[in-house]
Formats: structure tokens, sequence, C-alpha cells
């Protein structure tokens, strides 16, 4: 029985390797990681599950706006239950694999995505493969990422000071300045 994600990794993989497929594991997409991506004249995304298949469900909608086709894999037992709710999945036009053993059985057949974003899926489609490391983080003007950010000294952790751009009051002298008005008009 399938205890963990990772077990059913290797069988998923191995099945769409068997149809001449590249595979590759933790491909980057978005803030996120794709469990498996099966890349050959389309690219097929799948979300590996244990049992939370509406969760699944979402992840794998969202890899839609790079995948071709994208699929939810669970356990034979825990597919044939999200299979119940067929219509969620269709509607999304998301496929449904169950695995039991080394078997692999498409329960559902996916749908060519209609969310897909060309410029998102082309990083997927590369000859050297997607992404499939994580990468540092781009800094945006004006915003601190919590994991640079560094206190300048030793003391407890303070967050930074907001500063008001120039030629606009600053916060403090604004804040009271409403607190010193009257209430009464």
């Amino acid at each position: 029985m399938h205890r963990l994600e990772e077990d059913l990794r290797p069988i998923v993989d191995q099945y769409f390797r068997g149809r001449g497929f590249r595979t590759y594991h933790e491909a980057f997409l978005l803030e996120r990681w794709i469990d498996l991506l099966a890349v050959k004249d389309v690219v097929v995304a799948v979300e590996l599950k244990i049992h939370d298949w509406k969760q699944a469900l979402k992840q794998a909608v969202m890899y839609q706006l790079a995948a071709d086709y994208a699929f939810v894999a669970m356990p034979f037992e825990t597919a044939f239950t999200a299979y119940r709710h067929r219509w969620r999945f269709e509607d999304d036009g998301v496929g449904l694999l169950a695995v039991r053993g080394e078997e692999v059985r498409v329960l559902l057949e996916p749908e060519a995505s209609l969310r897909r974003l060309p410029w998102l899926a082309e990083d997927l489609r590369a000859e050297g493969g997607p992404v499939t490391k994580r990468l540092p983080r781009r800094s945006v003007e004006g915003f601190t990422v919590a994991s640079d950010w560094v206190p300048e000294d030793e003391g407890p952790l303070r967050p930074p000071v907001p500063t008001a751009p120039p030629g606009t009051p600053a916060a403090p002298a604004a804040a009271r300045a409403r607190r010193g008005r009257s209430r009464r008009r």
C-alpha cells in the first residue's frame, strides 16, 4: 500500500517513460513545485496525492497555466473516492490516475488546457528541462523578503521601520495630527 507521495512517484514516472516521455521530479512553477512533469510533444503535469483529492485538483488546475495536460495520481482506493466526484475533474479538464502496486490505470482522460499561457509554458518545454531546484528570490523595490532581512543590531528581532516616500508627510506626524483633531464638528 502507498503511504507517501514518494511511493507513487517511481511508478507514475515509469508509466510516462514507457510512453516515450522525458520526466522531471519537482519542477518549479510560480512559487510551487510540480510533483512530476512529463515532456514529449506535449507537457503533462502530475500532482501526486495520497488522500486529499480536492487539494490535488486545485494544484493540477494551477499547473494547467503552463502544461498542456494535467493529471492527479492517487492510490487505487483513494482514486476511486475521487472518481465519485468525476464531474469536478471533468469541469476542470484534469485527468485522474489510479496507482495499484506497479500498475497505473487512467480513470479520467485529461482535456487540453484552455488556461495555458504560452510564455509560462516555454520554461517547461526547454531542451535542458525545467528548473528543478530552488532559485533565489527576486528583490522588489520597497519590499523585504523575511528570509533576507537581517536585524541591524543583535537585540530582539524587529521589523524594518517603514519610511514615507519623499514629498509625503511622515506617517507618525499624520497620525498625531489626526489624534489632535476634535471629534465634535
